[in-house]
């Protein structure tokens, strides 16, 4: 059985490996996988949930796209920020797969539902594979108590990305969220926090109108 290109036995050897040592294990999985990283993506996740407007990048020329500050400090739109992802001509799984907060939104809800993905799959990212002081992490997804957004069940997985996105999703609850911003510069440990109070935010309105 595959999940986004990997292994999924392959990957549950991963899981217990230290966390220090996962990115570059991880790479190598994906790279002897890399020819099945975009077809697989697109089988198992694109094409069930109808993500219609996720690709992989660079997209440039879409205006629309997040910007990332070059070295000479231009804003440029759709270039991929992870300097190892930008520098292969494939997919490698760990960055470079663009999208829109609606098809983002779409993933979520799916991974806070349990709808469309296996339990087997479901289990990797929602169970915690690194639990030490305060760091707890599943496969893909933080779970760390003091980075979770307030409101959200111990259960919750997120994720914050480097140019300004977290995503979120609460089994918990069945709630989920996705925030979309465009950070450059030195804000990066300020970023978090503020796309955290936004997810809050749009928790407690839920749970005004009748949600969990």
């Amino acid at each position: 059985r595959r999940l986004g290109g990997l292994r999924v036995n392959r990957l549950q050897r991963v899981r217990h490996r230290p966390v220090a040592e996962r990115p570059r294990e991880i790479g190598e999985l994906a790279a002897l996988d890399a020819g099945e990283v975009a077809e697989d993506v697109r089988k198992a996740v694109l094409e069930p949930l109808n993500m219609t407007k996720t690709s992989w990048g660079p997209i440039g020329g879409d205006p629309m796209a997040v910007q990332m500050e070059m070295s000479d400090f231009r804003m440029v739109p759709g270039v991929i920020c992870d300097p190892t992802a930008r520098g292969v001509p494939f997919p490698i799984g760990n960055a470079g797969l663009f999208s829109t907060a609606t098809d983002l939104a779409k993933f979520a809800s799916a991974l806070a539902t349990g709808k469309v993905f296996s339990q087997k799959a479901l289990d990797l990212v929602r169970t915690p594979s690194y639990d030490k002081s305060d760091a707890r992490r599943s496969f893909g997804f933080d779970m760390t108590p003091s980075l979770r957004a307030a409101g959200l069940s111990d259960r919750a997985i997120f994720h914050g990305g480097s140019s300004g996105q977290t995503i979120c999703a609460d089994p918990g609850t069945g709630f989920s969220a996705v925030v979309l911003s465009n950070r450059y510069g030195n804000r990066y440990k300020q970023s978090k926090p503020w796309r955290n109070s936004v997810i809050s935010a749009l928790l407690a309105d839920s749970r005004s109108q009748g949600g969990k």
